[in-house]
């Protein structure tokens, strides 16, 4: 048994060497993964360069086709400092994605920091992995969601720009609240200030000399509106005090699956919980496990 095991793994080591050994070296600049989202290949063009294009570049290695649509080329990078192994796909003949595998354990919570929370995560495409997916990249990683595998590409930068402007043009454009809204600030904001750019909004008092007033958003929420039903402005004393933001029913699942551990919890009665963060402060409702709504007392880039 022992002697099979051994030519078990003897196979195995050829055939990587093998692999390896016919793989090309990856030709273009590498990104940095905190950069990432600036990143533009320098001899290839999305969905314009054909796999003849990138062998004639990149020669030495035939492609693996998983179906009749795609193509993908393993290849290695000059320098290995932070990925392993590069696979271009091609998709109907055309460049349609770059994966950079990395060679060290990053946490995710690194990438939410640097890039905020992603678009939507995608849990059912594989069984081992998840991705969350930003504007023009997604972040492969663990289950658990604890540490990223792979970054990959898909778009540069330029054609993101384009994409946002054409978005922003048909009234379909996809921002968080702070990409609408990036004026607003608890405990900076003046009413008056709010009041300026939105005329036509007019506030909740509760009494008539009330010093304190309420306003809705839900129109105005433009493109924030595919991740938040509507959010609530309370200013008090002519001051923006806190932000309470109501997600949309996909958004309201989502939250919970990329947030790190709270500072700590309160409970409000048998079914529903306060989740304390430093800037902000959940509702999150256990028996569903969603957020039914965020309540922000500091600007956060994530929402």
């Amino acid at each position: 048994e022992n002697n099979n095991m051994k030519k078990f793994f003897s196979i195995i080591y050829i055939f990587l060497i093998a692999t390896f050994s016919t793989a090309c070296v990856f030709p273009d600049r590498l990104p940095d993964w905190k950069e990432i989202s600036s990143y533009s290949p320098e001899h290839f063009e999305f969905r314009k360069t054909t796999p003849e294009e990138f062998t004639a570049i990149c020669p030495g290695t035939e492609p693996y086709a998983p179906d009749g649509e795609i193509l993908i080329f393993t290849a290695r990078p000059v320098n290995v400092n932070n990925f392993t192994e590069v696979n271009v796909g091609f998709r109907h003949k055309s460049l349609d994605w770059i994966e950079f595998v990395l060679n060290r354990q990053v946490e995710i919570n690194d990438f939410i920091t640097l890039y905020g929370f992603p678009e939507y995560i995608d849990t059912k495409y594989s069984e081992t992995l998840d991705y969350y997916n930003y504007n023009n990249f997604s972040v492969s990683v663990d289950k658990k969601h604890l540490f990223a595998r792979s970054i990959s590409v898909f778009e540069t930068s330029e054609q993101v720009i384009e994409n946002n402007l054409q978005n922003e043009n048909t009234g379909s454009g996809r921002k968080r609240f702070f990409e609408v809204f990036p004026g607003l600030k608890p405990g900076i904001t003046t009413e008056r200030e709010f009041s300026r750019a939105y005329p036509g909004l007019l506030p909740y008092m509760e009494g008539e000399f009330d010093l304190n007033s309420t306003y809705t958003l839900v129109e105005e929420l433009k493109g924030a509106g595919h991740y938040y039903r509507k959010a609530i402005l309370r200013f008090e004393n002519g001051v923006l005090t806190w932000i309470n933001l109501v997600p949309s029913d996909e958004e309201a699942i989502n939250i919970l699956k990329y947030l790190n551990k709270p500072k700590n919890t309160e409970k409000i009665d048998n079914r529903h919980d306060f989740y304390v963060f430093d800037n902000f402060i959940l509702t999150v409702d256990n028996e569903q496990e969603k957020v039914n709504n965020i309540g922000l007392v500091n600007s956060d880039g994530r929402f």
